[in-house]
């Protein structure tokens, strides 16, 4: 992000990751029965929350990356 011709961070600080990552989500019991966590926004889904909060999880045209 730039401020007056300064970077102050970048553009994720501004993203409401919480709005982004969806879940938890239960499988049906034939796929397993587990849950998963996804991106609203290019539906990547992991059994772990913690994947889905990393940006290098995310598809490259992702707002979280």
């Amino acid at each position: 992000m730039i401020d007056a011709g300064v970077a102050t961070g970048n553009a994720t600080q501004d993203i409401d990751v919480e709005a982004r990552i969806t879940g938890p989500y239960t499988e049906p019991a034939e796929q397993g029965g587990v849950e998963y966590w996804r991106c609203k926004d290019y539906g990547r889904e992991s059994l772990r929350r913690g994947d889905v909060e990393h940006s290098a999880f995310h598809a490259e045209e992702c707002a979280l990356r």
